[in-house]
């Protein structure tokens, strides 16, 4: 979640933290396990590239790399583009995007956070 202050996390938020890694870690395990990885990596590619997302986030690389005069790390592209990439993202290829992965992970027991999770009411 966002934090008033990013410096600043509370147990729960730490709690929270811990349940995503492990959901992360089941859910690629469950893809690697069946071969569903790179369906899902090529599924999301052509989805990106139908709404134009791809192109709009080379630009936004053309534009950073540009304006550093041509010297620029990977590091830094990433940087200056990863937050207006997702806010550019369209919602429906969100929820497309999160509903295939669904369909392709098998169903495996998830962990039980301690306590209810802000998690959930983020969704």
């Amino acid at each position: 979640g966002q934090y008033p202050n990013k410096h600043y996390k509370t147990e729960s938020d730490t709690e929270d933290g811990q349940l995503v890694e492990q959901y992360a870690t089941n859910i690629n395990e469950g893809l690697i396990k069946l071969g569903n990885r790179e369906r899902l990596k090529e599924y999301a590619r052509a989805r990106l590239n139908e709404c134009g997302w791809r192109e709009s986030m080379r630009q936004a690389c053309i534009e950073t790399m540009n304006s550093k005069g041509g010297n620029c790390t990977l590091d830094e592209l990433v940087h200056s583009t990863t937050h207006k990439g997702i806010d550019q993202m369209p919602q429906s290829v969100k929820v497309d995007l999160l509903i295939h992965l669904v369909n392709l992970v098998p169903n495996k027991k998830e962990p039980k956070p301690k306590q209810e999770s802000k998690l959930y009411h983020n969704f």
